[in-house]
């Protein structure tokens, strides 16, 4: 199976402080296979770098770490293409007409769309708690997704 890990997943990964989602998330991945591919995303990778430049000084040191090890850690990060760009687009109006959601309402939703759209394209299973996902799998019977550390 090939699993795509969120932002918020990668950031409960590397976060020992949030002790009982990162046990249980270690626990969840030490299960995967040889044969498993664990995945993120350069959205993730973005999201990240936001979070460093916005980020106290004192936070940078840890903030970086992550990112250097996301790059290490992970069997592959996924690139934005062209091909999930249909996918995006159905998925939005879909999820717009869903929530009756306005054009400024959905600016706050890109990202996760941006990453179903990347599962869906790439048959991954989106890992993440946000419940954007679960929606959108109701909407989308392509994506599967699901929640680690509950």
């Amino acid at each position: 199976m090939k699993y795509l890990l969120d932002s918020d997943m990668v950031n409960i990964l590397y976060d020992d402080t949030r002790k009982a989602h990162h046990d249980a998330l270690h626990r969840r991945i030490s299960k995967l296979t040889d044969e498993d591919v664990l995945q993120s995303s350069a959205l993730v990778l973005c999201e990240l770098e936001y979070s460093f430049y916005n980020a106290p000084d004192k936070k940078k040191a840890s903030i970086r770490k992550t990112i250097v090890s996301v790059t290490n850690d992970f069997d592959a990060i996924l690139p934005i293409n062209q091909d999930i760009a249909p996918i995006f687009g159905e998925l939005k109006a879909l999820f717009k007409r869903a929530r009756n959601l306005t054009r400024k309402d959905m600016r706050s939703h890109n990202v996760d769309l941006m990453l179903a759209s990347t599962a869906i394209q790439t048959s991954s299973i989106l890992i993440g708690t946000d419940s954007i996902y679960q929606t959108l799998a109701n909407l989308n019977q392509r994506l599967f997704h699901e929640n680690w550390i509950l």
